[in-house]
């Protein structure tokens, strides 16, 4: 998909990615990142401190932002990005809050790899189905999700996915999400 034939026009909506300050996957960003610019949409990027956060693969992201400074209201939908480093997510009080108000908003909520956990233990996926990066299943049931070992679940406003090898289809459904989304 891309900007010439999509059949996405999402101008106007606005998008927060939430990247690890270190060890975020970079396909997991560039992918779903690039689908999004295609169809117009606008974005940030958030990690814990701001400043320069460097991937697993040794891919840097300058224009970050320290998650605390997202206000969830200005955005139509936050996606967390997975990697190593998103373990640092997992028990955040800011990513917490973020998944909370993003829920209460109703606002789409996306999570690929290992993020997923911090909206499990936000408490969001309670009751939800949901996947995540393999072996790491019980932490989001432990929690009240139902876990489908799918490349890409779908509950409503939430979208999951279970690493950077569906990266581009998590992309792609949170673009679809977007498009469909009246707010």
């Amino acid at each position: 998909m891309n900007k010439r034939d999509s059949i996405f026009d999402l101008k106007g909506k606005r998008v927060a990615f939430i990247i690890a300050r270190r060890r975020y996957e970079e396909h997991e960003l560039s992918e779903p990142k690039r689908l999004l610019m295609d169809a117009g949409a606008e974005f940030a990027v958030f990690s814990s401190t701001g400043g320069l956060a460097t991937g697993m693969n040794g891919g840097q992201v300058n224009s970050t932002r320290p998650i605390r400074e997202l206000s969830v209201t200005d955005y139509d939908a936050i996606i967390f990005i997975g990697g190593n480093g998103s373990v640092e997510y997992w028990h955040d009080a800011d990513a917490h809050r973020i998944a909370c108000q993003a829920a209460a908003a109703n606002k789409i909520i996306a999570a690929i790899c290992y993020a997923p956990v911090s909206l499990a233990n936000a408490g969001i996926l309670k009751g939800k189905r949901a996947t995540v990066f393999k072996g790491e299943e019980h932490r989001i049931a432990g929690r009240g999700a139902v876990v489908l070992k799918e490349p890409v679940v779908i509950d409503e406003n939430l979208i999951t996915a279970e690493g950077p090898e569906v990266a581009q289809e998590f992309g792609e459904a949170i673009v679809t999400a977007l498009y469909q989304k009246r707010y």
